[in-house]
């Protein structure tokens, strides 16, 4: 099938493989406000907008067929809405676009010495990840394929984090490796509808949602309404008078065997292995700062609030749709470490059921004190993933 016949059927001949019918014109549809933030973020400069830039490398081993992994990409870009979005030039709403027609480059290393790659590949990630979007003209998707060898190439994906988040880039992965397993085997296969992100941002505007989200302003409010002060950590530079977006970022890879003892261990606490390492982060926080009063910013899928909705797709729905929570605790040194992991379960119980309200919204309802050279309120994210998997 050719990639026309896909979004004129919406549907694999091949596999059987059904998407959700794409919109029949283009759309406009309400930002939502996590949308609006980044937006107006974004409109602060070049610098500003690729600090939202999210660049995923999938590594893909064995012999790979182009023309299937063109077609699937451009089947991801037919089944999710989000990927074919505009934003107006006045950040007034967003454009859904009917049909967009997927392009990608190809880079191939295979002339160069195989102890040259890993770096030329380091370098293009880098490049690619410092290329700006443009929000009012799109597309907010790129693809690059980098060929290492005949039987190893590596799918270099660039979004702008306003049309995806964590739990979205995790979506188009399994995806991914699903309908092009299935085409390349001839297997059939079918996806379970989809939830479109217009239809999250219609949510939002809903009376339901509105009313949950008094209910968490309430909650927010009482909890920082005496402006508590933010994380100070030892640094060995003079923090700059004003914020950047000059950053970088340490991976550590956690051992399967750890990783295991961890596991087992947050359960005989009986909390998830979120709850169990931020009490740990907290307690070096404690030691490291001598502060007790602590506030550690965690992300939350919005995608598991839309159990509201009561419509099926939600856990598939790509879009931006993840908040900061500000989780605020008090770590003293007087309770037990089970004591303190049992005090944070419920903080965060409790945030994750006040989650509909923004942070941006958060910050401007608090009256904190402003300083120019770091974000308001949270300080110190905290951010545990799992590896990306390799296709």
């Amino acid at each position: 099938a050719t990639v026309k016949e896909m979004q004129a059927g919406g549907f694999f001949p091949e596999t059987g493989a059904i998407v959700t019918a794409p919109v029949a014109e283009p759309v406009i549809v309400p930002l939502t406000e996590m949308q609006e933030e980044m937006w107006l973020a974004a409109e602060m400069g070049d610098d500003a907008s690729r600090a939202m830039n999210d660049t995923t490398a999938v590594h893909m081993r064995g012999a790979l067929r182009l023309e299937v992994l063109q077609e699937t990409l451009q089947a991801l870009v037919d089944r999710h809405d989000a990927l074919r979005t505009t934003y107006l030039r006045d950040g007034t709403g967003q454009r859904i676009l009917a049909q967009l027609k997927f392009a990608w480059s190809l880079t191939d290393l295979t002339g160069r010495s195989e102890a040259e790659r890993p770096q030329l590949l380091d370098g293009i990630l880098a490049q690619v990840d410092q290329k700006s979007f443009n929000l009012a003209t799109g597309p907010l998707l790129r693809a690059e394929l980098v060929r290492l060898a005949s039987d190893h190439h590596v799918l270099i994906l660039t979004a702008h984090h306003s049309i995806v988040d964590g739990w979205s880039v995790g979506v188009l992965l399994h995806e991914l490796s699903l309908i092009y397993s299935a085409r390349v085997q001839g297997l059939p296969l079918k996806l379970e509808p989809a939830l479109q992100y217009r239809d999250y941002a219609e949510w939002q505007q809903s009376p339901g949602y509105r009313s949950a989200a008094a209910a968490a302003e309430a909650y927010w409010i009482s909890k920082f309404a005496d402006g508590p002060a933010a994380v100070e950590l030892p640094t060995d530079h003079v923090r700059p008078v004003r914020r950047t977006f000059r950053a970088s970022q340490q991976v550590r890879r956690i051992e399967p065997e750890l990783h295991s003892q961890l596991k087992q261990a947050s359960r005989k606490q009986g909390c998830t292995l979120l709850t169990y390492l931020m009490a740990s982060f907290n307690i070096w926080l404690r030691r490291t700062t001598g502060q007790e009063d602590l506030i550690v910013g965690i992300p939350a899928a919005g995608q598991i609030a839309t159990e509201a909705l009561a419509l099926p797709g939600n856990r598939g729905l790509v879009g931006h749709c993840v908040n900061l929570l500000p989780i605020r605790s008090r770590c003293t040194g007087e309770a037990t470490f089970a004591e303190y992991v049992a005090d944070l379960k419920r903080i965060t119980l409790d945030a994750y059921e006040h989650q509909n309200i923004t942070f941006g919204t958060l910050v401007k309802k608090v009256k904190l004190a402003r300083d120019s050279s770091r974000v308001p309120l949270v300080v110190v994210p905290s951010r545990w993933r799992s590896a990306q998997p390799v296709i």
